[in-house]
């Protein structure tokens, strides 16, 4: 009878054991995710200068901050504009508000997105996808919420490769804090 105790006892610990061990592989592969992030600069520009410099067609276009905080790159990346549905948890992805960069170093970057403009009874909001440096596709979404993803940024938005990388300009920390303030 005391084996059978010892012989669950065992069982017990080995389970606990291996559960602890899943768990740290889990939260060491989110590491670098949990360290990008993307906010709205502005809520949109209608500058015709501005339209002009830009190959898409857009209305309007806004500025999304991306922080890498992480010390690798990131890959593949596609910034968008997605809606958030008010009195719900719920996003939506919206294809054509969409820009693919194909890679984003450490630091905080400006990337200009085309936005089709306000709707009722929707908020809009940032979102991130990409694959990190050990080659696993995260998606960070409008509410901030981020989330391994199973298809990638290109499949995700339907991007037809090659394709040109949209231009990122790199913020210093004077210009974020004044972001901050608006």
């Amino acid at each position: 009878m005391m084996g059978n105790w010892i012989d669950l006892g065992t069982i017990v610990a080995l389970g606990a054991l291996i559960y602890t061990i899943v768990c740290d592989v889990v939260e060491r592969k989110k590491q670098q995710a949990i360290k990008i992030a993307c906010w709205l600069f502005d809520d949109y520009k209608i500058d015709t200068k501005y339209k002009e410099r830009h190959s898409k067609k857009a209305e309007y276009w806004a500025s999304v901050v991306v922080s890498n905080t992480s010390e690798q790159p990131i890959y593949d990346v596609v910034v968008s504009i997605d809606t958030i549905y008010q009195n719900s948890k719920m996003t939506q992805i919206v294809i054509d508000n969409a820009e693919y960069v194909q890679l984003i170093p450490p630091g905080t970057f400006c990337v200009d997105v085309p936005w089709s403009g306000q709707g009722m009874n929707r908020k809009f909001n940032s979102s991130i996808t990409f694959r990190d440096c050990a080659g696993i596709w995260w998606r960070r979404d409008a509410a901030g919420n981020i989330q391994k993803s199973n298809k990638s940024s290109i499949q995700l938005y339907n991007i037809i490769l090659p394709r040109d990388s949209a231009e990122i300009h790199r913020i210093d920390s004077a210009e974020i804090h004044r972001i901050d303030l608006r």
